[in-house]
């Protein structure tokens, strides 16, 4: 009973890590890709 518990809460656990690394990962991506943007607008207005 106990080694099935300790088996559920691993599994949970991992989901949970690999969402939240996910969601990091598009966060990361998303900032990325406005910053580039708004360094292209910048670069194109000094020219």
């Amino acid at each position: 009973m106990s080694i099935s518990m300790v088996q559920c809460s691993l599994i949970i656990l991992s989901s949970a890590s690999l969402v939240l690394f996910l969601f990091v990962f598009i966060s990361v991506e998303t900032i990325g890709q406005t910053y580039v943007t708004a360094l292209r607008t910048v670069v194109e207005q000094i020219k």
